[in-house]
């Protein structure tokens, strides 16, 4: 099983680390994620800014651009010859319940995908020092 992995915390966010090691146990995982934090940007497209990406010593690609940038790049460009199974995206610091989807980047990525023909999941944490929506 082949896993594309994005969120919207950024790509050293502390969620998507815990579920990357909990699905690399399971699946080969890819993440490709925003280089710094883009809550609420919901399924936004940069279509007039350059984007660029940078491979972490992690193997994790960050993109200067939005969740949904990072899903569409990662299908169309970065992995175009590989056939992935479900993007899975989060895990959000915060909660995404009822109208908060419409903002979410966590969920725009996820819906990015879909929009793709793939199956997506997003997924989201409230507790602790969650910091709110995203």
């Amino acid at each position: 099983m082949k896993i594309l992995m994005s969120n919207d915390d950024g790509v050293h966010a502390p969620g998507l680390l815990a579920l990357y090691h909990a699905l690399s146990t399971i699946a080969e995982v890819v993440v490709v994620a925003p280089s710094n934090e883009q809550s609420g940007c919901a399924s936004s497209l940069s279509i007039s800014t350059p984007l660029y990406t940078h491979e972490l010593e992690s193997g994790f690609i960050a993109v200067n651009g939005s969740p949904a940038d990072c899903v569409y790049l990662a299908l169309h460009e970065i992995y175009r010859h590989t056939d992935f199974d479900c993007v899975i995206t989060g895990i959000n610091s915060g909660a995404n319940l009822g109208q908060d989807v419409l903002f979410s980047g966590t969920f725009g990525a996820a819906l990015t995908a879909q929009l793709f023909g793939l199956p997506a999941i997003a997924t989201s944490l409230v507790g602790g020092g969650a910091k709110g929506t995203g």
